[in-house]
């Protein structure tokens, strides 16, 4: 690729980040998305409202005017080694990243939400008995967690906001990396964030449930104490799921409306994704491992959802993970783990044999 007064140096990243394969691979999503979308929109009798609000046209046109003019400043200073020009020209590629994924993001967040609500209404059988029975199978006692977070107030205030806390962790994780000029790590992370989405959704729309609250029908007093914390709490989604199963939905108004999935746990996947984003990252590593551990804890009581939902959010979460791997030539996330587990099993074994005592 030869641009006009380019040739023979290497063009700017903030460019040339199509060629990114994770670039790619969000078009893609995003393409998919919409084709998965524009067919049950022409084919539905629902009335959709509050399309608009998802991304409003005048956000993403102040949206796609920063990213040109960030993109602008790069390339005119791309060649000047004056200190003013370096910083001129890193802050518009950091602008950049930061400002287009974001407008990426919005993009499939306008075309996903509708997609996830429709994807009910094409009325596949309910699979709450089997995964009541995979959970049983398990020996995963979903009354117990209730009952536990329900005595313990100071848990389920934890819980709750661990488990909102995902939209705060991905603006920083964004605006992190964007200042880091990590574009690559962006790329991917945005991947992990959409790709897995779509994934969800589909598998959701196939094999959709109603969730343990409704399933179970557990008394009100097993959770009073967390219903007054979050009001609503776990079923959320319930009336939404029951109108579009029986087809007595005549209108959906997207606006403030909660999702409907629960198989598999987007949250799930969610907390992993922002675990395995900041890996690289040692000071926001640890904190990052427990506020999405908690927010793993959190999908069960808080989010409404079955054992098995959690297991099948790592399945999606690792198949995409490992099609970055291949997509950007890197060794297997698994081979990966061996080698550190093999590191520090013999640094172990070193330091218990120089703690023996010598005979």
């Amino acid at each position: 690729m030869c641009l006009a007064g380019t040739c023979g140096a290497e063009l700017p990243f903030v460019l040339d980040f199509w060629r990114l394969p994770a670039v790619r691979v969000c078009l893609a999503t995003l393409v998919a998305t919409l084709c998965l979308l524009v067919p049950l929109l022409i084919s539905t009798p629902i009335e959709i409202r509050g399309l608009g609000a998802l991304m409003p046209a005048q956000v993403a046109g102040v949206f796609v005017a920063v990213a040109a003019a960030a993109a602008a400043l790069a390339f005119r200073y791309q060649h000047d080694q004056s200190r003013p020009g370096r910083i001129i020209a890193g802050l518009g590629a950091r602008g950049f990243d930061f400002i287009s994924v974001n407008l990426y993001l919005m993009a499939f967040t306008a075309i996903a939400v509708p997609l996830c609500f429709l994807a009910f209404s094409l009325r596949f059988p309910m699979q709450d008995e089997a995964f009541a029975a995979i959970d049983q199978a398990m020996g995963f006692d979903w009354h117990w967690l209730l009952r536990l977070t329900n005595d313990h107030p100071a848990l389920g205030k934890i819980l709750i906001w661990s488990y909102d806390s995902f939209v705060v962790q991905m603006f920083v994780l964004v605006a992190l990396l964007s200042i880091m000029g990590r574009t690559h790590e962006l790329w991917d992370f945005a991947v992990l964030v959409t790709l897995t989405c779509l994934i969800t959704i589909v598998i959701s729309g196939l094999v959709p449930s109603v969730g343990p609250y409704a399933y179970y029908n557990p008394a009100p007093a097993s959770f009073d104490a967390l219903n007054q914390l979050l009001p609503g709490v776990g079923r959320f989604h319930v009336a939404n799921v029951v109108a579009l199963q029986s087809g007595q939905l005549p209108v959906l108004d997207l606006a403030g409306n909660h999702g409907l999935v629960t198989f598999p746990s987007y949250h799930a996947v969610l907390a992993l994704t922002l675990t395995y984003a900041v890996r690289g990252i040692r000071v926001l590593f640890i904190p990052a491992l427990v506020v999405n551990g908690l927010m793993l804890v959190s999908t069960l009581p808080v989010g409404g959802h079955y054992f098995v939902d959690l297991v099948g959010g790592l399945a999606i979460f690792l198949s995409v993970v490992a099609l970055l791997d291949y997509l950007n030539g890197r060794v297997p996330m698994w081979s990966r783990l061996q080698v550190r587990l093999t590191q520090i099993s013999s640094d172990w074994a070193c330091v218990r044999g120089l703690a023996s005592p010598q005979i």
